[in-house]
């Protein structure tokens, strides 16, 4: 799928290695196995790849509202916005050995402040350029790239966002990137064989297919080993 991994292929797996179980397949209906992490209580606004590379403020965006619900999970500045660097990129494969998440974290706030340099009233609200973009700043102010910082190192691999949404979870302050057609609500969950997590919907006794996701924490079997010590409970999805 476009955007979770590039040509040079790094694979994700969400699963653990765990293998698919099919509990039942029909015309109408796949029964897999798998279990619930958490439900989506917020997601920011579609984004699109034009706007990212033209730093335009999505990214901002956010990182502001990052920055108001997951401080309970991530407790620095910098292990926060490492968590929004890598996920606003979904990892992408820079090499066959390196991703996103080895690059300098001065690459992203370089791409920050660019964006914020380049606020504009077209993008304001109508209190005007100045509160908008101060409202920003305070989010940025101690935070100073290293002189050798490139946003472009960072821009490039944007496109993974494009037609996505940034969400979080409800319990547990996860972030993830996912579908634009997910509603708060959805359930974030692994269903075993899968490379990645999942977002379903339900729909009265059964659930609707939303589609695979990018969630940081999450994608190198972390929550198989959860389930693994109980932390979480085995069920079967039925998926229309």
């Amino acid at each position: 799928t476009k955007g979770w991994h590039s040509n040079e292929e790094i694979l994700n797996d969400a699963a653990g290695g765990f293998p698919v179980e099919v509990r039942h397949r029909s015309d109408d209906v796949l029964s897999l196995k798998g279990f619930r992490v958490d439900s989506i209580n917020a997601m920011c606004a579609v984004m699109t790849s034009s706007s990212l590379s033209s730093y335009g403020p999505q990214a901002l965006m956010v990182f502001k509202e990052a920055c108001y619900r997951l401080r309970g999970r991530y407790t620095t500045t910098e292990a926060l916005a490492r968590a929004i660097m890598v996920t606003l990129s979904a990892d992408w494969n820079l090499t066959n050995e390196k991703r996103v998440a080895d690059l300098s974290i001065d690459h992203f706030w370089a791409y920050m402040w660019e964006a914020y340099n380049r606020l504009d009233d077209k993008a304001a609200p109508s209190n005007g350029q100045a509160k908008w973009g101060k409202s920003y700043a305070s989010f940025l102010a101690k935070t100073v790239p290293d002189a050798t910082a490139d946003a472009n190192i960072y821009r490039l691999h944007l496109d993974a966002a494009d037609r996505r949404r940034v969400f979080f979870t409800e319990n547990k302050a996860y972030v993830g990137l996912g579908p634009r057609i997910m509603q708060e609500k959805d359930i974030l969950c692994i269903l075993f064989g899968g490379a990645t997590p999942m977002i379903v919907r339900p729909v009265g006794d059964f659930y609707r297919f939303v589609g695979e996701c990018y969630v940081y924490d999450l994608m190198s079997g972390e929550a198989i080993r959860d389930w693994q010590k109980g932390n979480y409970a085995a069920e079967t999805f039925h998926l229309i």
